[in-house]
């Protein structure tokens, strides 16, 4: 039986990005599925699956642009060598230059074999102009995605994606960037997180058991892109107001600048409300929260089905994130989710306040949630897309 072969070249064993952890969940149910299993990441990970696995260090640098690109020519060097044995290739980036490195990195019978799916859109000469002030404010940090993941660039998709066997993306924005640069042989397949199987979504109970204090929740990254400290000015704004009682809890990844917040917080007085996490159970922290916040300053550098919001809104937990029409496949702000306006942090204080005394409201959304999560976008649905992509 001929192998699939699966890689990915920035990657963390600790589930604590998406992408790491779709890769693995994806890596898991197709091996389930019957079908030989090859891996090719930098480092090693825990897996139930039987997968032969190829691997490159002990610890990585995930954030470490230098190492990515050795990291993918080591990969794409030992696919070379190997890919006669495999059926398909599906290597997994996010990037209009990684999509034009993997053409110079691999011989020309691997990429005929070579199914590449993205997992970002890029950014568009709208979305600056439109957040000029902010990008322009924090240049230095987005000189990277300037280069490497914007307009500037995505003529190396042109050049690059018409090669491969296959395109898969995940999302409708994504795929009509795409079409601009002339590929239309391209396949959307929608990720989940939450197997309906494994996991009882339908029988998860349309309320929790409520404590005194309305509980706000962060998942994800310290990076200024994510708009962490936006949440502690609302904070500020909710303490001001007197309006409720609450907690901030900021369960964070490790990756970013958590000093910075913790300064933030403490120049604000505000260490009675708010609660830094580091090691955390995703499930327990939304079980026990009243809404999760995600005030994203852009959505270049993420997912636009981002496993964050996909797992609230199985388990019920409204969600409040920025109007981008990037996530309006997934978010309907007004049906089952909240517009979380970092540009009027007051007014967004003033609805929270609403909603802590509107359940009724909260349980509403928390039931279209979970309807919009069963149309589509489980692990069942994601693992049976690429199944079907690859035999």
């Amino acid at each position: 039986m001929e192998k699939i072969c699966f890689a990915l070249h920035r990657f963390r064993a600790d589930k604590k990005e998406a992408m790491s952890k779709n890769f693995v969940n994806l890596v898991e149910g197709i091996s389930q599925k019957g079908e030989k299993v090859v891996t090719y990441t930098p480092i090693d990970f825990i897996t139930v699956a039987k997968v032969e696995k190829f691997f490159y260090r002990s610890t990585s640098r995930y954030s470490s642009l230098a190492e990515s690109v050795n990291n993918l020519w080591l990969i794409c060097r030992d696919i070379n060598r190997n890919h006669l044995d495999y059926k398909f290739i599906n290597f997994h980036i996010a990037t209009p230059v990684e999509s034009f490195l993997l053409t110079v990195f691999l011989c020309r019978s691997a990429i005929k074999k070579t199914v590449v799916s993205i997992w970002q859109s890029y950014l568009t000469f709208d979305e600056l102009k439109g957040n000029f002030k902010y990008f322009f404010s924090n240049s230095i940090k987005y000189l990277h995605i300037l280069i490497g993941n914007s307009f500037a660039c995505s003529f190396l998709y042109t050049l690059s994606l018409k090669q491969f066997h296959k395109v898969i993306v995940h999302c409708e924005y994504q795929r009509k960037q795409l079409v601009v640069h002339g590929v239309n042989d391209i396949t959307l397949i929608r990720n989940g997180v939450f197997s309906l199987n494994d996991f009882p979504i339908d029988v998860l109970p349309d309320t929790k058991v409520q404590s005194d204090d309305f509980v706000l929740l962060y998942l994800g990254h310290a990076k200024a892109s994510k708009g962490v400290n936006t949440l502690i000015e609302l904070a500020a704004s909710l303490e001001a107001s007197k309006a409720l009682e609450f907690t901030l809890i900021l369960a964070l990844s490790g990756f970013g600048e958590k000093k910075h917040l913790c300064r933030l917080v403490k120049h604000a007085n505000l260490e009675h409300r708010v609660c830094f996490k580091d090691e955390v159970s995703v499930l327990e922290e939304m079980t026990n929260a009243d809404l999760l916040l995600l005030p994203l300053r852009t959505c270049v550098g993420t997912s636009l089905m981002p496993n964050v919001i996909i797992e609230a809104m199985s388990l019920g937990l409204p969600v409040a994130v920025p109007s981008y029409p990037e996530l309006q496949e997934l978010v309907s702000l007004g049906e089952n989710a909240f517009e979380l306006d970092i540009s009027d942090i007051d007014s967004t204080s003033r609805m929270i306040s609403t909603l802590s005394k509107n359940r009724s409201l909260l349980e509403k959304v928390a039931r279209s949630q979970k309807m919009r999560i069963r149309d589509g976008m489980t692990l069942d649905n994601f693992v049976d897309g690429y199944f079907q992509s690859l035999t």
